[in-house]
């Protein structure tokens, strides 16, 4: 549940932790199925019953998606990672991606176990958001164009300070 008008970085922390295990339960879903127990170093050897077609698609569309998410979410590690709106918009971007390749996936018959991706939440939190910000841009000018014209009352009144004409003798 989100709360609030904007997305706060807690509340981005907690999309990304969401997501995350949402794309680490279907990642480990297709190693246990296209590959062999993993060795200690790492590496994904394919199992012999493996479909070909499933594991050009793991190493060509998904690896390079779940690549990608990985360096997004180690880059959203901190509170100042996700301090930035638009942190909330890649999200959602991921999901989308995230619900495709998921889609592509079941298609070529990769059979899912478990829940479905939870669908992009926008509307109302990035809409809240992008009007809280147009309030909070149209108090500051306010207060630039207040003090602006409080400083020049002050500087007239003063007869001139800075704004009077010296006369150059010649």
């Amino acid at each position: 549940m989100i709360s609030g008008w904007v997305a706060t970085p807690g509340v981005i922390r907690d999309e990304i932790n969401q997501l995350s295990a949402e794309i680490t339960s279907v990642d480990k879903q297709m190693i246990l199925k296209l590959f062999q127990e993993e060795d200690p170093w790492g590496f994904h050897t394919p199992k012999p019953s493996a479909d070909k077609s499933q594991l050009d698609w793991y190493y060509a569309v998904w690896r390079p998606f779940h690549t990608d998410w990985l360096k997004f979410e180690n880059a959203h590690k901190s509170f100042f990672g996700n301090l930035w709106g638009s942190s909330w918009d890649q999200i959602q971007e991921y999901r989308k991606w995230f619900i495709k390749l998921y889609q592509m996936g079941n298609n070529i018959g990769m059979n899912y176990v478990g829940p479905s991706p939870t669908a992009p939440r926008e509307g109302a939190i990035t809409t809240a958001g992008k009007e809280a910000w147009g309030l909070v841009k149209t108090i500051i000018y306010a207060v630039i164009a207040i003090v602006g014209g409080w400083i020049l009352i002050e500087l007239i009144k003063s007869g001139g300070g800075m704004m009077k004409t010296v006369k150059i003798r010649r």
